[in-house]
């Protein structure tokens, strides 16, 4: 490698275009880290008796934050929850866009598991804000996957909203 560089260092440096082009290219690679582009196929994630998660087309950058409300919600393996549902409208500054400003994201139980999933939503939705209503007296876990929801959207500065079941209308 010494070797090479003894060589190849000298003729770049004489060079004038040379030196363009080599700094052309580490700028490209500094610069080009920068946000990954969301994929155009829905991601389907299957964690073996934790969770399952289905991500919209161009949600995949919603992952992280999904996986991170996984991890805070454990779910009792002797209480059956299975029906439970909370909606919520997502705001992330890091995935949103002019035509796509939030994102409706889904949790339900089923199967004692937890099951995420996201989709776009229509600018004109109008949703209706369930973030007053209260579950049911006896479903503590959905108090504790709505309380852990909140925790994490405030700790990664994600604006979230919990809506009632939204009707197929709404989502786009």
């Amino acid at each position: 490698m010494h070797e090479i560089m003894e060589f190849v260092l000298p003729v770049v440096f004489a060079s004038g275009e040379a030196m363009i082009w080599v700094l052309l290219i580490v700028t490209l690679i500094v610069v080009g880290r920068g946000k990954i582009l969301p994929s155009e196929k829905t991601l389907v994630i299957e964690r073996q008796c934790r969770y399952s998660m289905v991500l919209a087309p161009g949600l995949n950058l919603a992952l992280p934050f999904v996986e991170a409300i996984a991890e805070q919600i454990f779910l009792c393996k002797d209480a059956k929850r299975d029906g439970t549902l909370l909606c919520f409208e997502v705001r992330d500054p890091h995935i949103a866009t002019r035509k796509q400003p939030s994102y409706l994201l889904m949790i339900s139980i089923r199967n004692s598991l937890l099951h995420f999933e996201t989709k776009p939503v229509s600018p004109q939705a109008a949703f209706h804000d369930a973030g007053h209503t209260p579950l049911c007296a006896s479903d503590k876990q959905g108090t504790e996957i709505e309380n852990a929801v909140h925790v994490i959207g405030k700790a990664w500065t994600i604006t979230l909203r919990r809506i009632a079941q939204p009707s197929a209308a709404m989502s786009a």
